[in-house]
């Protein structure tokens, strides 16, 4: 059974193709938001967490509403009100501390490519799969990678989730001009 994405790639619609256009401006945008994001890490870091910070915030305020809407079910009453609480607090911090924040966020994001590096490392050493090396490589630089937000543990933190947002996005705009060419080719 194919996955929607493989037909989407295998099997454009004419309008889809019709109208390239538009998944390239969405690509060059998307790429130069990217720039933008790299070029002022900390701001865009601070952004970011400020956003996160309010789609926690919206998260709570639906699930409160959602929570006191179970008028008569009390079963998951007060797991569903401990999260909306808890996911207010979490979003209200985010909102209010943003750096303070980030620097949190990065010292755990720093902890979790270690391991994950670490670990990455071992399962390939230990499974003898195919293209053992490349999973050595991917485990090795994401525990470099780890180890670098580590090092430089707090400033880090200031400007490491921009940096990484602005390189997502510079990424996933580049794939979306490909997608686009690529439709363009097909008319």
């Amino acid at each position: 059974m194919p996955q929607q994405l493989d037909v989407f790639v295998a099997q454009p619609s004419p309008t889809l193709i019709a109208n390239w256009y538009w998944v390239l401006a969405l690509g060059v945008g998307l790429m130069l938001l990217g720039v933008l994001a790299v070029w002022r890490a900390r701001t865009a870091t601070l952004v970011y967490m400020t956003f996160l910070g309010t789609v926690l915030l919206v998260a709570a305020l639906v699930l409160f509403t959602f929570t006191f809407s179970l008028a008569g079910n009390w079963s998951g009453f007060f797991l569903h009100l401990l999260w909306a609480i808890l996911l207010g607090v979490t979003g209200l911090i985010l909102v209010t501390r943003p750096a303070t924040s980030a620097e949190a966020v990065t010292l755990f994001l720093s902890f979790y490519l270690i391991v994950t590096g670490l670990l990455g490392i071992a399962f390939a050493l230990v499974s003898h799969i195919r293209g053992e090396g490349l999973y050595v490589l991917e485990g090795l630089i994401s525990a470099i990678l780890g180890g670098m937000l580590l090092a430089g543990w707090p400033v880090t933190g200031l400007f490491a989730i921009g940096l990484f947002v602005g390189i997502a996005l510079i990424v996933r705009g580049g794939a979306l001009i490909a997608v686009a060419l690529s439709l363009k080719s097909l008319m």
